[in-house]
């Protein structure tokens, strides 16, 4: 959610109708009234860019998951595909083979 849009939508849901004095006389379409008009005009600015932004958000998240996922997933893989280190001859630690 963007500040600036949910500010300004809904200082538009919450006016008093007629915010936009050209408005006041321009024809309507469809029969809605002045002030329905400009409620469902804040309330779209308001919600609705909310909404689209919140969906693009998680799908980068999902995105980035699922990136750093395989890549675990392939660093596993791989430390179990390497060789086991060798014990050097003398190494204290190294357990004797026979």
């Amino acid at each position: 959610m963007t500040l600036p849009s949910a500010a300004v939508g809904a200082f538009i849901t919450f006016a008093d109708p007629g915010l936009y004095a050209p408005y006041d006389t321009a024809p309507r379409i469809l029969g809605i009234d002045l002030a329905t008009d400009q409620q469902a005009a804040g309330l779209l600015m308001w919600v609705a860019v909310s909404v689209i932004y919140l969906l693009l958000i998680t799908y980068s998240f999902f995105r980035w998951a699922s990136r750093e996922e395989a890549a675990d997933a392939e660093a596993i893989s791989a430390a179990r595909a390497e060789p086991p280190i060798a014990a050097l001859p003398g190494d204290p630690g190294a357990r004797a083979t026979s």
